[in-house]
């Protein structure tokens, strides 16, 4: 299915809200299916399209850029427009762009003449011939996966962004519905403050979650599959006993029982991902060498 159309959809959003402590409503969730998914994601894009006046592909790509935050991504346009076009690759300035090879009639890929009507570009100018274009996108989708929704021009050290319009005009059918996917799945993934996949295998809904006011006794939700889980550390849920002791409850009791009694024993965990880190020489301070660093 294609996210460049607006996607209308009279599915219901399925929300929950548990009482913890009397009186109060401390957590309430959603349950997002992909219709409802789409749907944020098309209101963003036109929002921003609209205030920002611009095409929605780049609307979009900004948005992805910054993982679906539009407070975030307004507050940074209002405040230089330019330094965040150089950052996600859009507008690029001419000063950036080598005019001679812009207006050059020779694909760099496969060195063939560019025919009229016969080549693309992005921001940046760099032309390319279709063929070369459509073995480029083809190649990313197939190896980066998601990766390829920041797919940058193929010219050499440029930085310009490849926007979806182009993707999805010379994508293959099932190229295009590969791209899609990875773009509605951006929308949960890069919020992952507030929303997270249901981990039931199978499962390909999301669940957005809000704290309210007056404090929270529990994270405990149950997805429309039937899975309850514990949105915050995606075990089973567990109140009222806190993740972090489930955390070490569960490493214990893993099969690993000697490997887990000296982790335990001579490890901290990161405070950010969790993963143990082992002090062996120099002073208190850590750097994690787990991607979080």
């Amino acid at each position: 299915m294609d996210y460049l159309s607006d996607y209308d959809s009279n599915e219901d959003v399925y929300e929950s809200s548990e009482d913890y402590s009397g009186d109060k409503a401390n957590t309430n969730y959603t349950i997002l299916d992909e219709a409802e998914i789409r749907r944020r994601q098309g209101d963003q894009i036109s929002h921003i399209s609209s205030l920002l006046s611009l095409p929605n592909d780049q609307a979009s790509l900004l948005l992805y850029k910054y993982n679906w935050k539009v407070d975030k991504l307004q507050d940074d346009w209002f405040a230089d427009e330019h330094a965040v076009c150089d950052k996600v690759g859009l507008l690029i300035n001419d000063k950036n762009i080598d005019n001679k090879e812009r207006d050059d009639d020779i694909c760099k890929i496969c060195y063939d003449e560019l025919e009229s009507g016969n080549n693309r570009s992005v921001s940046c100018g760099h032309k390319f011939c279709v063929v070369c274009w459509k073995s480029y996108i083809s190649v990313a989708i197939d190896d980066t996966g998601a990766g390829v929704l920041s797919l940058k021009c193929p010219a050499i050290k440029c930085q310009a962004a490849v926007t979806r319009d182009l993707i999805v005009e010379l994508a293959s059918k099932e190229e295009k519905e590969k791209y899609d996917e990875y773009f509605v799945r951006s929308f949960v993934e890069g919020r992952k403050n507030t929303t997270k996949w249901c981990p039931a295998p199978g499962c390909d809904k999301a669940v957005e979650f809000v704290v309210q006011e007056g404090g929270i006794h529990g994270y405990d939700v149950t997805c429309l599959c039937s899975s309850a889980f514990c949105w915050n550390c995606g075990e089973e849920p567990h109140r009222p006993v806190d993740c972090e002791l489930v955390a070490k409850w569960t490493l214990k009791n893993s099969s690993e029982a000697e490997n887990t009694k000296w982790i335990l024993a001579y490890a901290k965990p990161c405070p950010k991902c969790k993963r143990p880190i082992e002090k062996t020489v120099g002073c208190s301070h850590m750097t994690c060498s787990a991607l979080c660093r």
